[in-house]
């Protein structure tokens, strides 16, 4: 700051949305998808809904925090796509889970979520 003070900052910067007469608002994510990415989607905001969204071939399908809502979506773990290669090596991703439920300050309602082909591997230890 201007006084030369160092504050410790964890990251966390969360995306308030808000309409044009400054109210709350939800983001809203329709009609998309992703695939061979290490999160699907990822949002640090305070409002999101996410609807029709499809994951495929991704570390981890969807990642919200915030009230959140995922409806209409389908979380495909390991597809039949052999040049994927897929989840690849283990030991530097994150834990391979179809979505995250996070910490006490996130409230997120799963709607018509279907999640498939997520191998349990109990050999990796309780972290994956």
């Amino acid at each position: 700051d201007s006084k030369g003070l160092y504050y410790y900052s964890s990251g966390r910067y969360a995306f308030d949305p808000k309409d044009d007469s400054g109210n709350p608002v939800f983001h809203t994510v329709t009609n998309s998808q992703a695939w061979l990415a290490q999160w699907g989607i990822s949002h640090w905001g305070d409002r999101v809904r996410v609807n029709n969204w499809t994951a495929a071939d991704c570390t981890r399908g969807a990642n919200i925090f915030g009230t959140a809502q995922l409806s209409n979506a389908m979380i495909n773990g390991r597809s039949n796509n052999v040049d994927a290669q897929y989840p690849g090596y283990l030991w530097d991703l994150d834990p391979i889970a179809g979505f995250r439920w996070y910490d006490t300050s996130v409230m997120t309602e799963l709607v018509n979520v279907s999640f498939s082909n997520y191998v349990f591997q109990p050999s990796l230890g309780t972290v994956r």
